[in-house]
């Protein structure tokens, strides 16, 4: 083979290359669909209900608490705790500041213990659909100075809780489902110590509604618990004030 051949099968040879790696730099890239939910992000849905659904709600139940024996539990409340620990203490206060004085109720259990939730649960009838609102101060707490609304309630390891806490500036739907604690929902808003703010919650079938100071923050739907008691929760070391618990159902 000559000199002139072989230079013509070289370049054959390079012409070939190129074409190839030119045809697999074009290939077409099957393009990928849309990400799938986790199962847990496909089990939180907003509400279907849009409100306003005041008028559904035709009889109220108030506590202020003004009446209570001060130094005393309520008779209309059973207290109780979630978790470690071994204090749940709530009595009736005076407190010039109280959206509606003189009375309050305080909870005022400091224990330095994590996984502690004092409560007290109203002996009311059980609701399903229903207006919660409360008003509450956050007095103390290293660890948290929490104060929280109990909806459907069975028993003490399994029921919601919307809670404030004014370390975190936050609030949070928690349920406890056989004693474990888990988070539905949160959002971040300032929730201020020493001063009295408003925590309310809205139930209407699966959907709940979380306010704060009037303000939605809170939507979702959730089937675990249909229906249950209502009462007030803190956390941990939080000593917090509360008062006018109103119940509309």
């Amino acid at each position: 083979m000559d000199l002139h051949s072989s230079r013509k099968i070289l370049l054959l040879f390079l012409i070939l290359g190129i074409a190839f790696t030119a045809l697999f730099s074009l290939r077409i890239v099957p393009q990928e669909g849309p990400l799938k939910s986790s199962p847990q992000e496909e089990s939180i849905k907003p509400c279907k209900l849009a409100p306003p659904v005041h008028d559904r709600f035709v009889q109220k139940d108030l506590l202020n608490f003004d009446n209570d024996q001060i130094g005393a539990v309520p008779d209309s409340l059973q207290v109780g705790k979630t978790g470690r620990g071994t204090q749940s203490h709530w009595s009736a206060k005076v407190d010039a500041t109280a959206p509606s004085p003189p009375n309050i109720l305080a909870q005022t259990a400091s224990e330095d213990v994590n996984f502690h939730f004092p409560y007290v649960i109203s002996k009311a009838k059980a609701f399903r659909d229903a207006n919660i609102t409360v008003s509450f101060k956050a007095i103390s707490g290293k660890i948290d100075q929490a104060a929280g609304i109990i909806f459907r309630f069975l028993d003490s390891n399994n029921y919601y809780v919307l809670r404030a806490n004014a370390l975190e500036n936050n609030i949070i739907l928690f349920k406890f489902v056989d004693g474990t604690r888990l988070t539905v929902t949160s959002a971040a808003v300032p929730v201020s110590s020493g001063e009295w703010h408003s925590l309310r919650v809205m139930l209407v079938g699966d959907c709940v509604r979380g306010y704060l100071d009037g303000k939605l923050l809170i939507e979702i739907e959730d089937s675990t618990f249909r229906e249950g008691s209502v009462g007030l929760w803190t956390k941990a070391d939080s000593v917090t004030y509360f008062d006018n618990l109103i119940i509309e159902y």
